[in-house]
């Protein structure tokens, strides 16, 4: 992975032409997202934070440092960022992150339907989720153990040319120490926890993995949702994946159509189990990735027999 490095504001204006609105890619509630492109012709995203409270340059440095150290095949890379300083340069409210731009838009849009040419079959789903799994797993007990308050969403997991799945937006704790309890997951969602004081636990991560799993399970029939409900309120949809006569009016047909059963109930019950309103029953990332990765075996598994049966139907 390349190493990181400051940049300079000078280097990232050139590379947006000066934050013109064609560079601008979005703003969240952490900032604006440009598009630039450095002089070597490195494509990169800039994330502009917002800082809320005002840090010595020597604090935020620290911070940055922690952040770099986070590096992962499923983690966004941070490439270096920019310091912009106040006016008596011994304090700033503003930093750029730079990142490394990844090119096939988010897994949200491939789950909400808008696009038809962007659909991922159940396999692909799984490996998307897998890759992801394994990001927040790093974040929970790799360099920096612990790592919370990660930003987990649909619209958060960036695809590659490869269509491997990379978690943005994460460990921004680090910096802002601010602790997001009402956070948008997918469009027009809101998945919000009923007791703020468990906001303080790993599990708060592996319950909104569970909000992105009922996004891969039900796709753009959750994205038809249109008003913001609390985590309590998701027991009439938990209570329909549990029914198998009534998946098939809940879960997504390309979900349906492209995945085997015993494949698709062990995702099923996993994300039934992130999603329990009391944290303390939910499972661990771990064995969330460990159940994920079994259910992508006999999915596997399950289209090797299929690619079997029609080749000899054929023969």
């Amino acid at each position: 992975m390349p190493t990181h490095r400051v940049f300079s504001l000078e280097e990232l204006k050139e590379a947006t032409k000066c934050f013109e609105r064609s560079a601008f890619l979005g703003e969240g509630s952490i900032g604006k997202l440009y598009k630039g492109k450095l002089e070597n012709g490195t494509v990169i995203a800039i994330r502009c934070l917002a800082l809320h409270q005002r840090y010595s340059i020597r604090n935020l440095k620290l911070r940055l440092d922690l952040l770099a150290k986070l590096r992962h095949p499923n983690l966004v890379c941070l490439l270096g960022h920019c310091i912009d300083n106040a006016v008596d340069e011994s304090s700033v409210k503003r930093v750029f992150l730079v990142y490394e731009y990844v090119p096939n838009g988010t897994l949200s849009s491939y789950l909400s339907g808008s696009t038809p040419e962007k659909t991922l079959k159940w396999c692909d789903r799984l490996h998307v989720l897998i890759g992801i799994a394994r990001a927040v797993h790093f974040l929970h007990t790799g360099i920096i153990p612990g790592s919370l308050y990660n930003r987990l969403k649909t619209s958060n997991i960036l695809l590659d040319e490869h269509h491997i799945g990379k978690l943005s937006d994460y460990g921004l704790s680090i910096i802002t120490e601010e602790i997001y309890k009402h956070e948008a997951i997918g469009e027009g969602q809101r998945y919000i926890q009923n007791n703020a004081e468990e906001l303080e636990t790993l599990q708060d991560d592996v319950c909104s993995f569970g909000c992105i799993l009922l996004e891969a399970l039900m796709g753009s029939k959750l994205h038809r949702k249109g008003d913001p409900f609390i985590l309590s309120e998701l027991k009439g949809i938990v209570m329909s994946l549990s029914c198998q006569e009534e998946r098939e009016h809940v879960l997504d047909p390309v979900v349906l159509g492209t995945s085997s059963q015993d494949s698709l109930s062990m995702v099923v019950s996993i994300t039934i189990k992130c999603l329990s309103v009391e944290s303390s029953t939910r499972p661990s990332i771990e064995e969330v990735l460990w159940n994920l990765q079994y259910a992508a075996q006999v999915q596997a598994t399950a289209d090797g027999d299929l690619r079997s049966e029609v080749s000899s139907q054929a023969c």
